[in-house]
């Protein structure tokens, strides 16, 4: 099974990743699960790939797509 990541997410939602991990723990964007446990300050999340491709109208395959265009920057050298 293929994961999709909270970044790869948010960039085809065009949202930030904040707003993608909230929407998942309200419930608000119904494209997954998150779990967090007792005493930790982590918080798993689960984005499923069906899920996502339906609330976009995609494909599985266009929302797996090259995880090389994943990066909402562009690394470019400073030259210094």
């Amino acid at each position: 099974m293929l994961r999709i990541n909270v970044k790869r997410a948010a960039y085809l939602l065009e949202m930030s990743e904040l707003t993608v991990r909230c929407g998942i723990e309200t419930g608000t964007l119904p494209i997954g699960s998150f779990i967090r446990k007792p005493g930790s300050k982590r918080t798993l999340y689960h984005i499923c790939t069906h899920k996502l491709a339906d609330y976009l109208g995609l494909t599985v395959e266009e929302v797996i797509g090259d995880p090389k265009k994943i990066s909402n920057t562009t690394e470019t050298g400073s030259g210094i």
